[in-house]
């Protein structure tokens, strides 16, 4: 696996149909210890749940894995802190809907749960590290290998522990053995003319094998619950683990349900995956997936490297651009600057020709699209954008007024006859004069007008494409720069 398939691997995640993996449609808790009661509905099958040290990230998880495994299953391991809470969980299946609601701790002896049917596994930090360690110590290890058949990790997984560990594997072999009820595996790996096991492995080499012999486990369609799976490894391997995850989930099919405190791994996901914890009042607070990735990262303490300062034509110019940036999700990934240049496009041109390219900050031209032609023969070390608009922002707004009025006036609270009368008072007149004159008509504030107007011009489908074009350009430009 290489860095370069990441953007592939999350574009296919981002697509990926509902029925063609667990999706988590809802997850309901409440008198969990610590916890405000919660009631989310993420309707994903690739979750991650991001929060910093000791805000309950693992009771969250442990919860969920008790709502869906079998009562034969082996049982949380903080389910001495966890009973008593009333959990519901509903996942969509590709056979149906499985629903559990239930108290943790409360099944009783004789009842027989089959739990979701299709496989869950709860890997946990002290699964993957202390018990394979504890397993192993002071065990001969020739006798512990004797009559279990050696297996292998495939070609495409052993090339992914070698970015993430930062060494070339030529071979990785494991034996799994059996301790109690549990089996353990011991691995076996050979690094040039170098082999050694899992007895002298480094904390964050053997969680990352651990993990991937998980996945390779993993029945299809089934579900992994897995606790903070960067942990152990320094950053610059943050988005490769990432990587080794999203491949097998997508091969798999898995329903993934995953804990992290790293903005590097939270970064690789749409805002739709990711849900946050944190503490609030000394309890724990789970929001829904509705939160702005860049709000869910700053949580995980991301805050921006860079600066933009933007140069619009008006302050018509300057509140779309603002909801487009929000809407990119760009807020705490970047800081902003709008300035508006009251004298225009032309004046933003020669300002783009002045201010020389510096490191801290990205100048960018906002223009609106009728400017296309002329500012093609600007010649400027900056970037330029246009609004996803073909004429002036105004002379459209006021067209889609025109052939809305009945929603635009009940989006502002006018009545139909007000904004009517509005728009024919300025008929003929100059574009940005007679926007702001139908605000003043109707004694609405001018950026409520703005933005109930281009709501519904975004709605149309003519203008949808326009509009994601800009998105992904404005994303582009200030990601490749912060």
């Amino acid at each position: 696996m290489k860095l370069a398939e990441l953007s592939d691997l999350r574009r296919r995640l981002a697509k990926r149909n509902i029925a063609a993996a667990p999706s988590i449609q809802r997850i309901s808790i409440s008198g969990l210890t610590g916890f405000r009661d919660l009631d989310i509905a993420p309707q994903t099958g690739f979750l991650a749940l991001c929060g910093g040290t000791g805000v309950g990230k693992t009771a969250f998880l442990e919860s969920l894995y008790y709502a869906l495994s079998s009562s034969e299953a082996e049982q949380p391991r903080g389910l001495k802190r966890l009973s008593g809470a009333r959990v519901r969980v509903e996942v969509a299946l590709p056979t149906g809907t499985y629903t559990f609601d239930g108290t943790v701790g409360r099944r009783a002896p004789d009842e027989d749960w089959e739990g979701l049917g299709t496989g869950v596994q709860f890997v946990g930090l002290e699964n993957r590290t202390t018990d394979i360690q504890a397993a192993l110590r002071d065990q001969d290890i020739d006798v512990l290998k004797e009559g279990v058949g050696r297996g292998s990790l495939d070609g495409e997984t052993v090339s992914a522990l070698s970015l993430i560990c930062r060494r070339v594997y030529s071979s990785v072999g494991f034996y799994e053995i059996e301790v109690g009820e549990s089996i353990v595996p011991l691995f076996e790996v050979t690094v040039g003319e170098l082999t050694y096991d899992s007895t002298t492995m480094a904390t964050g080499e053997l969680s990352t094998f651990y993990l991937a012999w998980a996945l390779q486990r993993a029945e299809s369609y089934g579900v992994l619950i897995l606790e903070e799976p960067e942990a152990f490894l320094p950053p610059v391997s943050h988005r490769a683990i990432f990587g080794l995850i999203a491949k097998a989930a997508l091969q798999k099919h898995l329903g993934i349900v995953l804990s992290t405190h790293a903005a590097t791994v939270a970064s690789e996901l749409e805002s739709t995956n990711l849900i946050a914890i944190r503490k609030h009042e000394n309890l724990a607070r789970i929001s829904g997936n509705d939160e702005t990735k860049a709000k869910v990262l700053s949580y995980l303490g991301l805050t921006p490297s860079r600066t933009i300062v933007a140069l619009v034509e008006d302050e018509v110019g300057q509140e779309i651009f603002l909801h487009l940036f929000r809407q990119a999700e760009l807020p705490g990934l970047v800081n902003l600057e709008v300035v508006v240049e009251p004298d225009g496009a032309g004046a933003i041109g020669k300002r783009l020709d002045f201010v020389p390219a510096i490191k801290s900050a990205l100048f960018l031209g906002v223009l609106d699209g009728d400017m296309k032609q002329e500012a093609s023969s600007w010649e400027t070390p900056h970037e330029i954008v246009f609004l996803p608009f073909s004429r002036p922002i105004e002379t459209e707004l006021l067209e889609t007024m025109r052939r809305n009025v009945p929603e635009i006036a009940a989006r502002v609270g006018v009545s139909e006859d007000s904004l009517s009368n509005g728009l024919s008072d300025t008929e003929g007149g100059n574009y940005h004069d007679a926007f702001k004159q139908v605000a003043g008509a109707i004694g609405v504030d001018r950026k409520i007008l703005t933005h109930a107007t281009y709501e519904i011009w975004a709605q149309q489908e003519s203008n949808a494409g326009a509009v994601q074009e800009f998105l992904a350009k404005l994303s582009m430009i200030a990601q490749a720069r912060s």
